[in-house]
């Protein structure tokens, strides 16, 4: 435990702006936001911004089906042919209202997936792994009175994370430092491929977004959240391009109820690509 603390404090107190012309700031106006870039091969913060906010625990949404993914390949309850049969039931995305498989479940976000697969693992199990993996508050109790933890803890409900823990956890899974199996990384990893095409996945996100330039590869995942004009949204993941390899997390909260129909989420992510273009070009 000496050791996990000692190396979040390291990287949380690293941050050595690449490029100093980059004014984050912008694109976070009417939100209470974070941004870290962690370059791998350095392991140095080549941008952070809102340190305080960083710090803040949110709800972790659908960020948390990586830790999830990670969880039941190595429990050996998926692998990649797992195909996850459709109950008939319409649901608001189009895209969930057919069978799925590890990578569509990643791919399109797929709640009623992980809803199968969290009391497959049972509460001993998952709890056993958020504490190895050091997970925000790792209270999966869900909504207070309900007993939905099974169900819902991840959703806007008790299971919070910070994005600087949201960092440290990453950086854990892509040095096979978690005590996952290398399968269970592995196939996390390559379930979180972004293809890098602007017109992929409207529906989920309800907005364009600009590609990631100069032949870099994503892997992410977003997170969404909120009511009434407030919405909570994540991007985290990593890019890769030859043995260059950078860790990052975005999250914020809308201080002033948004005027639009996109999720959180997709402003995340598309608050991401636009940096990231910045700070690899």
């Amino acid at each position: 435990m000496r050791v996990l603390i000692l190396t979040l404090f390291i990287l949380l107190n690293q941050s050595v702006f690449a490029n100093n012309n980059v004014n984050i700031g912008k694109y976070f106006i009417d939100k209470d936001g974070c941004f870290i870039l962690y370059d791998m091969g350095t392991s140095k913060t080549v941008a952070k911004y809102n340190a305080k906010r960083c710090t803040q625990r949110i709800p972790a949404d659908s960020t948390f089906k990586i830790a999830l993914s990670l969880m039941a390949f190595d429990d050996k309850i998926i692998n990649n042919n797992t195909v996850f049969k459709w109950d008939g039931k319409t649901r608001w995305l189009k895209n969930w209202n057919q069978n799925q498989t590890p990578r569509t479940w990643m791919q399109y976000s797929v709640v009623w997936v992980s809803q199968l697969l969290t009391p497959q693992l049972g509460m001993p199990k998952i709890k056993n792994y958020l504490q190895k993996f050091n997970y925000g508050n790792q209270d999966f109790s869900g909504d207070p009175g309900k007993n939905n933890g099974l169900t819902n803890a991840w959703l806007n409900s008790s299971l919070k994370i910070s994005a600087d823990e949201q960092l440290l956890f990453l950086i854990n899974m892509v040095t096979n430092k978690l005590p996952v199996s290398y399968a269970a990384i592995t196939n996390t990893f390559n379930n979180m491929y972004i293809d890098n095409n602007p017109t992929t996945d409207l529906s989920l996100y309800g907005t364009q977004f600009d590609t990631l330039k100069n032949n870099w590869q994503l892997h992410g995942k977003t997170g969404s959240s909120g009511s009434t004009g407030f919405r909570d949204g994540w991007f985290e993941g990593i890019v890769v391009k030859g043995k260059q390899k950078y860790v990052f997390v975005t999250n914020f909260s809308d201080t002033v109820p948004s005027s639009d129909n996109i999720s959180g989420g997709g402003v995340a992510k598309k608050i991401t690509i636009k940096l990231l273009n910045q700070f690899l070009d």
